[in-house]
């Protein structure tokens, strides 16, 4: 019963902070999804992981992800889900940096909080298309502030490839912005 709580409550301030962003910006959103080229490591390691995200522009620089990650090793596996917010100073293309704003691992008796900063670059592809193709790599860096230590042992203890630090390839679309409908008097 907790458990089921605690996850409306993140759905719930998830849902309020991208639809208020979203209403404050609907002039400039664009909307996008991508998907973790780390999905082929369970060629040479025993457990893999699957991570595809959502995302939306939310206006000068800035836009929230919601990715969704399945990671697995042997019988143990772990559902990572979040709503980060990503700041890219430039636009699209160019250097970026992303925290979590809320961030859970669920298992299937327990969930715990955990955390994660992101430093990358995106690069658009350079095809003519009416949406952006994009390539994203990115450093990962698990709980940096110390302050989930217990819950990140936890789940490194059951699934060794959920490291502290880890770089992840992106493939991802990226649609372009949508113009708000001018008001008419």
């Amino acid at each position: 019963m907790k458990k089921l709580a605690l996850i409306l409550v993140l759905v719930s301030v998830s849902a309020t902070a991208v639809s208020a962003a979203a209403a404050s910006a609907a002039a400039s959103a664009g909307f996008g999804a991508a998907a973790d080229l780390g999905a082929f490591s369970f060629i040479w390691e025993e457990g893999g992981s699957v991570n595809a995200d959502a995302r939306a522009e939310i206006g000068d620089g800035f836009q929230f992800r919601i990715p969704v990650t399945l990671i697995w090793n042997g019988s143990s596996r772990m559902l990572d889900f979040g709503l980060f917010l990503d700041y890219r100073p430039f636009g699209n293309s160019g250097p970026f940096i992303s925290m979590s704003v809320v961030q859970a691992a669920l298992f299937a008796d327990s969930m715990r909080l955990v955390n994660e900063v992101h430093l990358g670059w995106t690069y658009i592809l350079p095809f003519r298309l009416p949406f952006e193709l994009f390539a994203e790599a990115a450093l990962v860096v698990r709980d940096p502030s110390g302050a989930f230590e217990t819950a990140f042992s936890e789940i490194n203890a059951v699934l060794p490839q959920y490291g502290r630090l880890r770089f992840r390839v992106l493939l991802g679309i990226q649609f372009p912005a949508v113009p708000a409908a001018a008001d008419e008097e």
